[in-house]
This record gives C-alpha cells, structure tokens and sequence, in this order.
C-alpha cells in the first residue's frame, strides 16, 4: 500500500473538477468515496502504486512524446476513446483525478481536454488553473479533440 497521505482531491465549491498531479503525489492521495483517476506511465514502467480506496482507475501506458518513434508508444485515437469513455462513465463525479511522471504534460492534457469537454474547473496540485498550463503534452490533446 502506498505511504499515507492526506486527502487532496478537488471538489471546490460546488462545481465539477478535474485535477492534474505529479505520480508521486497522486501515489499519497487518498480519494474520497467518489474517487476515480486516470493513471499514466510509460510504456515498459510499472504502473502507479494507488491507494485502494480509488473507486474506478483507468490505467494508460504512452510515451510523452509528440511524433512517432521506433520504441515508443504515442497516444492514439484507441486511448482517447478510453479517456472518453471513462470521463462519460464518471460524469457525475465530483472531480475526476489524472496523473502521469511528473504532472505537467500527459495529465495536463487530459485534464485541459476533459475542464474543456465536460466543462469542469481545472487545478494542478489542488490549486486553481486560471490559465492553460504551457507544458500540455499538444499532440495528446488534440488525438482527443479530434476524437471527441
């Protein structure tokens, strides 16, 4: 089980959210009884060690690369339905949780696309986003738009 934590997750004065963390924090938070989050690694890493208590987890393995290379595994269209499938499936859930490595590209795209598609409050780490992070990984967040 991972070290305990306290409990960090996103729902903010009564409006849905989507929340972006690095692995290693998304690693101590202990979800409330609605949690459900999106787990990134890459491909050939081992998955997030999470807490139990997470109701749903959609785990994801891709490279945080922008083109196709020999090796690596780049987001698709087959993924994005994944993402899109899960956040549908979870729509009335107060927030929904996405991490990857560091918290700053693979979730932070997800999360851009899921505040703008089902249109929740964006934070990174527990803090409000009032502007599009610059790190957003550009090509996952357009497989999705392009999905959606």
């Amino acid at each position: 089980m991972p070290a305990p934590g306290r409990n960090l997750l996103c729902y903010h004065y009564g409006m849905p959210s989507v929340a972006f963390y690095p692995r290693a924090v998304a690693q101590r938070l202990v979800p409330d009884d609605q949690g459900v989050i999106i787990s990134i690694h890459d491909a050939g890493q081992l998955p997030a060690d999470l807490h139990p208590d997470w109701k749903d987890v959609l785990r994801l393995s891709f490279h945080d690369i922008d083109v196709a290379e020999d090796g690596f595994e780049l987001f698709d269209a087959s993924m994005a339905q994944e993402v899109m499938d899960f956040a549908t499936r979870h729509a009335d859930k107060p927030c929904i949780t996405v991490h990857c490595n560091m918290g700053v590209s693979r979730s932070a795209a997800i999360a851009l696309f899921l505040s703008e598609w089902q249109n929740r409050d964006l934070y990174q780490q527990g803090r409000r986003c009032l502007n599009i992070p610059d790190s957003y990984n550009r090509t996952v967040h357009r497989v999705l738009t392009n999905t959606w």
